[in-house]
This record gives C-alpha cells, structure tokens and sequence, in this order.
C-alpha cells in the first residue's frame, strides 16, 4: 500500500494523464494494480509501473508545448505550402502508433492480442480488477514458449483460469471472442 502510495504521487508529479473523475483511492488502485502485473519471482519490479501508465493514460501537455506547437503551425501555415505538407507529415508521425506487443511463440499472438485487449476495455471502463486478471492471463499466454492449442493448455498456465481458458478456446475455434466483440460494442 505504501509503495503504491509512493508511485501514485511520482506518476501525478511527472504528469501522468488520470482521469479527472479519478479520486487518490481510484488512482492508487490503478497503480497497485500496474505494481501486481509487474511481479515476478523476485517481487516487484518498481520501474514498470511509472512507464505502463503513462503507457495506458498518457502525459499531460504543458501549456508551454501546446502555446509553442501552435505558434509554429501559424508560422509554417503563413509561409509556403511545402511548409504546410511538411507540418502534414509531422503530424502523422506524431500520431500514436499502435503497441505491438512481443511473444515469445508466434502461434499465441492473436489470442493474447485478445484477452490483452479484454483487459484494455476493462481497465477503460474503470474495472481495474478484471483487467489485472485479464492483464496477467495475457501476459502467461505471450511469454508461453509452447503454442497454445486447447482450454486445458490455457489453464495450465500460470494465472489463466477456467473463465479465461473458456475465452481463449472460443477464440481458437471461432476466431473471435463474444464478450470481446460485447466490450467492443459497449453492450456488456
């Protein structure tokens, strides 16, 4: 709790973007819930956290970047329109590129794609404990070294259960997930 508290003020003080809604009990939920995905056998590993946030939420702008990033766009708008094809293509590349998460067997990269995309609507939809579960199933199933092929494979692994297992074999026989495609929607 302590260590939860601690990182929960670092990740306010370098500007991590939290809901405005959020409360401090919210936001330190988020943060021991980033902390718990960061365990492995040797305990916690502190400087995962900070990053997965900022990873998940994102940082607040300065009003100093936003006041000189609007000046230059005036300035490159009012020249010539190379400039502004050029402002173009800065902007493009500024844009937030999508995270490929890495996998140790090729052959598990779309079901934990899934269940990690799960986890991405249930921590969105202010559900930090289901997400943390989902979080962890997918994480299990990325570093697996074998290709998962059956719900009794999925189970196997270390913090994957029936629920989840359920979900990854609908996904290994129908290619889709309903719930996944329900969070999608909104629906669920």
């Amino acid at each position: 709790k302590e260590v939860a508290e601690r990182l929960a003020q670092q990740a306010k003080e370098i500007g991590v973007r939290f809901p405005l809604t959020f409360t401090d009990a919210q936001v330190r939920q988020e943060v021991g819930a980033a902390l718990m995905l960061s365990k492995n056998s040797d305990g916690f590993d502190e400087t995962t956290v900070i990053p997965s946030l900022i990873d998940k939420f994102g940082l607040i702008e300065s009003k100093n970047e936003t006041a000189s990033t609007t000046k230059t766009t005036k300035k490159r708008k009012s020249k010539s329109n190379d400039e502004t094809e050029d402002l173009t293509d800065e902007t493009k590349s500024a844009e937030k590129k999508p995270r490929v998460i890495k996998v140790v067997n090729e052959g598990n990269r779309a079901v934990a794609e899934a269940i990690q995309e799960m986890a991405g609507i249930y921590f969105k939809n202010g559900d930090p404990r289901k997400g943390g579960v989902f979080s962890k199933a997918a994480k299990a199933i990325r570093e697996s070294e074998s290709v998962i092929s059956n719900k009794k494979e999925a189970k196997a692994l270390k913090g994957v259960g029936d629920g989840i297992g359920t979900y990854v074999e609908e996904f290994l026989t129908l290619g889709s997930i309903a719930k996944l495609e329900e969070l999608r929607a909104g629906t669920a």
